[in-house]
């Protein structure tokens, strides 16, 4: 074997060991990653998958085989049909001369092999032109965020309850005198009305939603409103 042909094997040897490197650094990223072909027939846009990371397909469902069954009806197989514009959209966004370089990033509900839907945030940029017909490879970097969404309406609930619950408890701190006026607050009436359907005078109304905003740390009549109506209190 001479110098040049062992050289060349030893090249090839790196670059297999440098690719299953990279592969594996990009099956392990807690991120969908793909690289689709796309273009346009006519007016109906094409995408077709040519890669997908291992989490991609744990992630979806979707096997190699799958993917390539569905060929160029990928995008319109997995994207949900009323974000599918959105793709289309970044085609166009992404192959003007004046965007070269850049990317696009949005989110979108993809489809799992089990027919559900989930929400991402995709970031898709150029990875080059494949032809003059228009083909351009694409490499899609798409983040799930289902999960996420689902524990911050989770913790805003939590706080929200949390909220109420602190509420609740520094209404133990009004009087009875007060209640009676808080309520008629929330039933939107006056001080002037307050004070002729309690028969008190309209100075004693005021010095009651007075010391009821200080106990409530409340700061103006509205709050002390939205603050009836958030608790029930009419």
């Amino acid at each position: 074997m001479n110098n040049e042909l062992l050289d060349a094997l030893l090249e090839i040897s790196a670059l297999k060991d440098e690719l299953a490197n990279s592969n594996a650094i990009l099956d392990i990223v807690p991120a969908m990653i793909f690289i689709n072909e796309a273009w346009f027939e006519g007016e109906i846009y094409q995408t077709m998958n040519v890669y997908a990371n291992k989490y991609a397909h744990e992630q979806t469902g979707w096997t190699r085989e799958a993917c390539d069954k569905m060929g160029p009806d990928f995008g319109r197989k997995v994207i949900h049909p009323d974000d599918y514009e959105v793709a289309q959209h970044s085609f166009d966004f992404l192959c003007s001369p004046e965007n070269i370089g850049k990317e696009y990033s949005g989110p979108y509900r993809y489809k799992f092999a089990n027919g559900e839907y989930g929400w991402g945030i995709g970031s898709v940029r150029v990875l080059k032109p494949l032809d003059n017909s228009g083909h351009r490879q694409f490499v899609n970097i798409l983040v799930p965020v289902t999960e996420a969404m689902h524990l911050n309406n989770q913790i805003m609930e939590l706080i929200a309850e949390n909220l109420r619950m602190g509420k609740q408890h520094l209404t133990k701190k009004i009087s009875p005198a007060e209640m009676r006026v808080l309520k008629l607050v929330g039933q939107g009436l006056e001080n002037t009305e307050i004070a002729e359907k309690l028969r008190l005078a309209e100075r004693t109304i005021t010095t009651h939603k007075s010391n009821i905003m200080k106990k409530l740390g409340l700061h103006s009549s509205a709050a002390l409103v939205i603050f009836t109506t958030q608790n029930g209190i009419m």
